[in-house]
């Protein structure tokens, strides 16, 4: 039997096809899409968020992160060195699992980026958005910023070569 979906506000009868093809799509292309959008590519590319420019002066091994209070870290070897203690799914499951979601029918696609000194102790936390921006989505983003701030001490080097900075970044699809 085969199933439509009926929009409540046409009447009109819109395939699923469509949605599957977007998963399949993402779930054979996403690591490629995650590693070009988590780091640009080009030299003068510059992130930002409410607050200001956060990643600037970017090559490929390294990157200036500047904090919401103003001062800038010279990153070597930036999303290398670090990892989630249980990984990136265990990360976004803890995530998921801490973090009061928001009421909306709305998916939202944000990268975050976490700074940490040589003793991975949190420096600062941001985002940016990829998708529309939500309704509250200052409250919204902000339990995840909180969230994350609070991973102190759930964080590894994976590897014994020392840095004065680390940076993570990772994408997340939040409700």
């Amino acid at each position: 039997m085969k199933r439509h979906i009926i929009s409540k506000t046409s009447g009109c009868e819109i395939s699923p096809v469509p949605f599957s093809l977007i998963i399949i799509f993402l779930a054979f292309f996403s690591s490629n899409i995650m590693s070009q959008t988590i780091m640009p590519t080009k030299e003068n590319t510059q992130l930002s968020d409410e607050h200001g420019v956060f990643m600037k002066e970017m090559t490929d091994s390294s990157l200036i992160f500047v904090t919401t209070q103003g001062d800038e870290y010279l990153v070597h070897n930036p999303f290398k060195n670090i990892s989630y203690i249980g990984g990136d799914k265990k990360l976004k499951e803890d995530m998921s699992s801490s973090v009061e979601t928001y009421d909306s029918e709305s998916n939202i696609f944000v990268i975050f980026y976490i700074l940490f000194d040589n003793n991975l102790q949190i420096k600062d936390v941001r985002c940016i958005d990829v998708s529309p921006k939500v309704e509250n989505w200052d409250s919204f983003i902000n339990k995840y910023l909180l969230y994350l701030r609070s991973t102190q001490g759930k964080w590894m080097k994976s590897d014994n070569i020392s840095s004065k900075y680390y940076l993570y970044g990772f994408a997340k699809v939040t409700h």
